[in-house]
């Protein structure tokens, strides 16, 4: 419990905006992906970095669709 506490304690909000949730579930993929490729033994450097680079694309197709 204390652990608990001390992760509300020190938690941040996410800023509201339209583009968030969106960009979370890019980063949810990447970690997923990675995550099991580590269970499957096939986690490397390059699937990491073909991941991010795939996610950035995403997240910067979203973004101009925003203006940001």
């Amino acid at each position: 419990m204390s652990s608990y506490t001390g992760i509300i304690a020190n938690s941040r909000t996410l800023p509201n905006h339209i583009t968030t949730g969106a960009v979370m579930e890019i980063v949810a993929q990447v970690m997923s992906t990675a995550a099991s490729a580590a269970v499957t033994g096939k986690y490397s450097e390059a699937l990491l970095r073909a991941e991010l680079k795939k996610a950035k694309q995403e997240a910067d197709a979203i973004m101009r669709l925003y203006g940001e």
